[in-house]
């Protein structure tokens, strides 16, 4: 009789073990795929901030500067 109460205390606790490890599992692979997602938006975000830089560097090496393209930063000076 006692050792039917133990086995059965066992197999409960193996139960409860195993459930424990079950979850666990679960909410780590879960942090897993959020911190994936995170990582892959704050990419996709640099990406475009990126695209976004590229552009306008693009847009002001094709404006001339002012002064620049006429010479009368330097006859101002030289005068």
């Amino acid at each position: 009789m006692i050792m039917q109460v133990y086995k059965q205390k066992v197999k409960h606790l193996l139960y409860e073990h195993q459930h424990g490890l079950a979850a666990l599992k679960l909410d780590g692979e879960a942090a897993v795929k959020q911190a994936g997602d995170e990582a892959a938006a704050r990419a996709a975000d640099l990406r475009r901030d990126q695209r976004v830089l590229q552009r306008q560097l693009r847009e002001q090496a094709r404006r001339p500067r002012a002064g620049a393209t006429d010479g009368s930063c330097l006859r101002a000076c030289c005068d």
